[in-house]
């Protein structure tokens, strides 16, 4: 199994394993970091995207419709159906380098229910690494990840910021505030930073701090 099968497969067994430990009735509160979404919306939407990656139906042009007729198409079935209907989805069948982005949501979406939950997860994992290297390859006109684990610009001497993958993952997806991002160990100018973080409208920062304890450890 490449390894983008294997990060999928075990994003989704982790998810799933601590899914099980939930009362339903916990899976139809917000999830603080999606806000858009319940917990079990964004289930509904990692299991669509299972289906849809496996049925080859790829995302067009508008991603937010696409998203959406997936937690319209799943976000009936109750939390033991849609439990079922992700294990059963051979989507790490198909999984390969080609659906990195899809692996970026999933992964961003693992630690936006583990926070919503409160159950931390392994921030050093195979499966992070790869996301956020497919995020920095995403950015190589202005970044490239360094193998020292850290966050280099291009146009400047040295590391644009000190980070682990980890955290650049959850700031590049605008799972930090502002505020978080401002504060980290920056050797660069923090107005190119955002406009390049956040600059094309499709993430924005949270507008609170967000408690990193509750989603890594």
């Amino acid at each position: 199994m490449n390894p983008y099968a294997e990060a999928f497969l075990a994003s989704r067994n982790d998810i799933v394993q601590m899914l099980r430990t939930i009362p339903a009735s916990e899976w139809n509160q917000v999830s603080p970091l999606t806000p858009e979404w319940t917990c079990k919306e964004v289930v509904a939407h990692l299991v669509g995207l299972g289906v849809d990656v496996a049925e080859g139906n790829l995302p067009p042009r508008d991603m937010n419709a696409w998203t959406a007729s997936q937690v319209r198409r799943f976000g009936s079935l109750s939390p033991a159906e849609l439990i079922e209907r992700w294990e059963t989805t051979a989507t790490e069948a198909t999984f390969n380098e080609a659906f990195a982005q899809m692996l970026f949501d999933q992964i961003t979406h693992e630690f936006d229910l583990r926070y919503a939950f409160a159950i931390p997860g392994d921030t050093h994992s195979a499966r992070v690494l790869l996301a956020a290297d497919f995020l920095t390859q995403a950015m190589k006109d202005s970044y490239t990840l360094d193998y020292d684990l850290t966050h280099r610009a291009a146009d400047i001497e040295g590391p644009a910021v000190v980070a682990t993958p980890f955290e650049i993952l959850r700031a590049r997806s605008g799972r930090r505030s502002w505020n978080q991002i401002a504060a980290m160990d920056w050797n660069a100018d923090l107005a190119e930073v955002k406009a390049s973080f956040f600059g094309n409208g499709f993430f924005e920062p949270q507008p609170d701090d967000v408690e990193v304890a509750r989603e890594a450890h």
